[in-house]
């Protein structure tokens, strides 16, 4: 993968990290039922998607600093 490749790959990871945040915050508006809240959040706990992405983040992140790219 190409310096340029690996950054727009970390900014994509970045982009759906905030989107997956947006919509946990505006199922935090919403819910009035805990138990539906807590299935809703799942995506950042371990095995979730959230998890997943945060992971391919940081091994994204020293890869570019093994290249000296400061995203």
């Amino acid at each position: 993968m190409t310096d340029a490749e690996l950054l727009n790959y970390y900014h994509g990871i970045n982009e759906r990290l905030k989107d997956m945040d947006g919509e946990m915050s505006a199922d935090d508006q919403t819910d009035s039922d805990n138990q539906d809240h807590f299935i809703k959040n799942q995506t950042f706990f371990v095995g979730g998607e959230g998890h997943g992405l945060a992971q391919k983040r940081r091994i994204v992140l020293d890869e570019l600093y093994r290249r000296d790219i400061r995203p």
